[in-house]
């Protein structure tokens, strides 16, 4: 074969291999292509959306409880936040008409003497010992320029006058004797005390200094929210929080006051710890002797309000806030 053959057949392999080159690199690209219609397709098929729907549908689902959830849970605890600080400012508004009521009652016994000079130095006791709130100075100032002779006075009282009040719903009737060793003291007419004050054995008190082996006086309306509260201190190991038991049942009026009763004398309230915890002072902190900081949340929850919250502190004294229905 000449050179020139040769080379012609040269060309033709060239041509050839050429073309299946081409042919190859066509054939690699439709397979590309498929290969990637296929991917697609796989995301884009009906079956494969229908599954993508439903498992977002699910996740959806879930989202939505979770969050109703979340939301009730906050709306109960924003509920129960608001019940709780109205439930604060009721029994602070109570607290304050108490006060200012026992202030008033003791303005009007502090001058019922006859006489405005008798009843001016009344008044400035009071005020020298703190049972007057003088915030503006008003009554200091009237004492400072009052003369001789001057003052509001009120006729003395008679001696034992019959005393009213009510007490869930029924009038009270009582008696006091104002000569007598401690002239706060009353007797109850109509046998109030008789039908009302009941022997109560407490437990927890037995052996403990004042306790009286157990057995106190108390309103029987509440008497079960008593023995509950001491059932729970005991649960909770704080009875050693309790040191001495000061009293209950005192049939007698509030401090300064001749004509009205105080909640001890309706046998709804009870003292303890009175050596560390006077009248105007504050009940010592946690794990010092006498504090009673840790038991005033669990009377509290069983209905009884402590003293150490009022303006005038009373830190030993409890009473029922909300005796039990008639």
């Amino acid at each position: 074969m000449s050179d020139q053959e040769l080379e012609i057949e040269r060309q033709k392999l060239d041509l050839e291999r050429d073309k299946w080159s081409s042919e190859l690199k066509l054939r690699q690209s439709e397979l590309e292509h498929k290969r990637q219609e296929l991917r697609h397709r796989r995301w884009t098929h009906p079956l494969a959306l229908g599954l993508f729907a439903a498992a977002f549908g699910l996740i959806g689902n879930a989202v939505v409880a979770f969050l109703d959830g979340y939301f009730e849970r906050e709306t109960a605890s924003v509920q129960a936040q608001a019940a709780r600080d109205l439930s604060e400012r009721e029994s602070e508004f109570a607290r304050e008409l108490e006060r200012q009521e026992a202030q008033s009652a003791r303005v009007l016994e502090t001058i019922r003497t006859g006489d405005p000079d008798t009843a001016a130095e009344n008044l400035e006791f009071m005020l020298a010992i703190g049972l007057y709130d003088d915030e503006d100075g008003l009554l200091q100032a009237f004492l400072d320029q009052r003369q001789v002779g001057e003052g509001p006075a009120l006729p003395a009282s008679d001696g034992s006058p019959i005393g009213r009040t009510v007490f869930r719903g029924e009038e009270v009737r009582f008696i006091r004797d104002p000569s007598a060793a401690f002239p706060e003291l009353v007797e109850f007419l109509d046998d109030w005390e008789a039908r009302n004050i009941v022997e109560v054995y407490v437990p927890q008190l037995d052996g403990i200094e004042g306790g009286a082996a157990g057995r106190v006086l108390f309103n029987r309306v509440g008497t079960e929210q008593l023995l509950s509260a001491f059932e729970e201190v005991e649960a909770r190991g704080l009875i050693d929080r309790i040191t001495r038991w000061c009293g209950s049942y005192i049939p007698r009026t509030v401090r300064g006051s001749t004509a009205r009763l105080s909640n001890h004398a309706f046998g709804t309230a009870f003292d303890i710890n009175c050596a560390e915890n006077w009248l105007g002072t504050q009940t010592p902190a946690v794990g010092e002797p006498g504090s009673v900081l840790e038991l005033v949340p669990v009377f509290e929850a069983h209905g009884f309000e402590w003293g150490g919250n009022y303006r005038m502190p009373d830190p030993m004294h409890f009473q029922l806030a909300d005796p039990a229905p008639p």
